[in-house]
């Protein structure tokens, strides 16, 4: 049972009433048609942002028109439509993602993928705060390459913000491990993550084997 229904049904860009056509600017339902720099099919004219058709959030729109901005005026271009794009839904919990979610990270890479979950209640800071619902997920290469994270929780859009900056820059786990985080902060569940699946690592196959046979 339930008092209301919210129903999402997405968004479509309006670009009626902008003459495009006689612009020579190429359109659909789907949006303003541009090429991976942002132009469009009329020599001179930028598109940017939910016109475009792209992934419609706020931030991804002001990192286009910057980038629009840089290719329409600056010599030289800048590839402005990334295959991923890190986004958040402020529900409570929050909830946010970059990169690969887990299926699709298996979908492209098979059985070599890896992932690593931190539950919320297991991060000092989320305890101390009383907010231990949800977790951190990290989707990995055996050799720790960071494909994807998906984080539910307190200010979930900012502790992925590591995650995204950790794909963007090619970075693996032991990256993440290896920087100091400060302590207590919800950051530090990312650090967490890394030293979970450095463990694993470790206390498996024959590393783990050898490992054992040392200790006793």
């Amino acid at each position: 049972m339930g008092d209301a229904v919210l129903v999402a049904v997405g968004r479509r860009p309006n670009v009626s009433g902008m003459n495009l056509d006689a612009a020579g600017v190429k359109h659909s339902l789907s949006g303003i048609t541009v090429d991976a720099f942002l132009r469009t099919t009329a020599r001179g004219i930028y598109a940017a942002g939910d016109c475009v058709g792209d992934f419609q959030f706020t931030h991804y729109a002001g990192f286009q028109a910057a980038i629009a901005v840089r290719n329409a005026l600056l010599p030289g271009k800048s590839r402005a439509r990334p295959e991923r794009v890190p986004w958040a839904t402020f529900t409570d919990p929050e909830v946010a993602q970059a990169g690969h979610t887990d299926a699709q990270a298996r979908d492209a890479f098979g059985g070599k993928v890896r992932t690593t979950i931190l539950e919320m209640a297991q991060i000092d800071r989320a305890v101390i705060d009383g907010t231990t619902t949800g977790f951190i997920k990290v989707t990995h290469r055996a050799n720790g390459d960071v494909l994807g994270a998906t984080v539910v929780g307190p200010r979930a859009a900012e502790v992925v913000q590591e995650w995204t900056n950790a794909i963007d820059q090619g970075m693996s786990l032991s990256d993440v491990l290896k920087s100091i985080h400060p302590y207590p902060s919800l950051a530090t569940g990312n650090q967490q993550v890394a030293w979970e699946s450095y463990l694993s690592g470790i206390t498996s196959g024959f590393r783990g084997k050898l490992l054992r046979l040392v200790s006793r």
